[in-house]
């Protein structure tokens, strides 16, 4: 393996062990509360997309669902497991095609671009993750939805996730753009990275 595909095996170690683990040890106080869902699993995988692209974060997020899957259902209902904890997270490969722009216009210090790709695609992600977990899949299975789609949980979970993600990934963006931009990254040329790794 050379160093690029070494530093995206580590980077989807790093985003799959934050999100399962946030998802678990905080699942109590954040997952559901009074109504309302924040899957935060969500928000190192859309910093894995924008860092390495959309392959990269839906490998992650399929090894992420199935962990997630094993410890909830325990082995015995892989349907749920696939459908539940699986697909909704393969949503998070939309912010891969954010990707080149964000790492492009955060390279040039265009930062409201930067905002805006990183704003978009934690919006497209998370909407993509409510309505399938919540809509698409139980109205394909029969089952029943922790949130419907009409009623407001379901809106301001979003909301909230969506915002709280955006706010993440854009202090990452001012704070520490290393986090986004690899030291090799396809999106940038050789030159463009170390410009800005030498800042």
């Amino acid at each position: 393996m050379n160093k690029r595909s070494i530093r995206v095996v580590i980077d989807m170690l790093i985003a799959i062990a934050i999100g399962v683990s946030a998802h678990q040890l905080l699942g109590m106080l954040l997952a559901t509360f009074n109504g309302y869902i924040f899957p935060i699993i969500l928000i190192p995988l859309i910093w894995l997309a924008l860092r390495h692209g959309a392959s990269t974060a839906i490998v992650a997020a399929a090894i992420a669902g199935l962990i997630n899957g094993l410890i909830e259902f325990h082995f015995t209902e892989w349907i749920n497991i696939i459908l539940y904890d699986i697909l909704p997270l393969l949503a998070s490969g939309l912010a891969g095609f954010f990707a080149k722009y964000t790492q492009k216009t955060l390279n040039n210090r265009r930062l409201n671009s930067t905002y805006l790709n990183i704003t978009t695609a934690s919006l497209l992600v998370i909407l993509g993750y409510f309505v399938l977990k919540f809509f698409i899949v139980p109205m394909g299975t029969g089952g029943l939805t922790e949130l419907d789609i009409m009623g407001s949980g379901f809106w301001i979970s979003f909301g909230i996730t969506t915002i709280l993600a955006a706010v993440i990934l854009c202090t990452i963006a001012k704070t520490m753009p290393r986090w986004l931009i690899p030291a090799r990254s396809k999106y940038l040329s050789r030159k463009e990275t170390s410009s800005l790794l030498n800042d």
